[in-house]
């Protein structure tokens, strides 16, 4: 009678076993179908150099200096409303680092100049009083100094560095 309950619990061992294993591959295949079709070419983009993801849009920035920006546009982040695909423009070219975070994307040009756009909810663009930018806006820092590096944060912040290797921060400090 022993034998009987222990081949009853291998058997149901080995029936668990097998669901688990089952679904598992049906999840990894799912998976490898999803990816596969969702990666696709963005039509109009040539000669990229970079590119950065936000929440819901992106940035690149082509060998020419020249920046773009798609995806959506809930708080400014791409300037235009469905608009697909578009060049930013005010800045033209000489872009030399760009950043997308949280719903904010931010442009620094070879002359150190930085420019945002988005959301600013919480000040994370590095402007007072104002929620939402969807017009190109230059920031302008207490010093005059020329900044090297750009970071648009996946929160409520971002981050500049200076030519002295300096660090600004704009946004929420709530862990310092």
């Amino acid at each position: 009678m022993e034998e009987k309950k222990n081949n009853k619990g291998l058997v149901i061992g080995i029936i668990v076993f097998l669901i688990l294993v089952l679904g598992i591959s049906i999840i990894f295949m799912y998976k490898m179908i999803y990816v596969e079709d969702t990666t696709n070419k963005i039509e109009g983009l040539m000669d990229i150099s970079k590119i950065s993801c936000g929440e819901t849009h992106y940035l690149a920035l082509d060998t020419a200096g020249v920046a773009y920006v798609w995806g959506t546009n809930t708080y400014g982040e791409c300037r235009e409303e469905n608009a697909g695909v578009v060049q930013v423009k005010s800045v033209d070219e000489n872009v030399n680092e760009i950043s997308a975070g949280n719903h904010t994307s931010i442009i620094l040009k070879e002359n150190g100049e930085v420019y945002v756009f988005g959301n600013n909810a919480s000040g994370q663009i590095g402007l007072s009083d104002i929620a939402k930018v969807s017009e190109l806006t230059k920031i302008t820092l207490s010093e005059d100094v020329k900044i090297e590096g750009i970071s648009a944060g996946e929160g409520s912040s971002s981050g500049l560095i200076d030519e002295n290797g300096f660090v600004w921060h704009s946004g929420t400090n709530l862990y310092g």
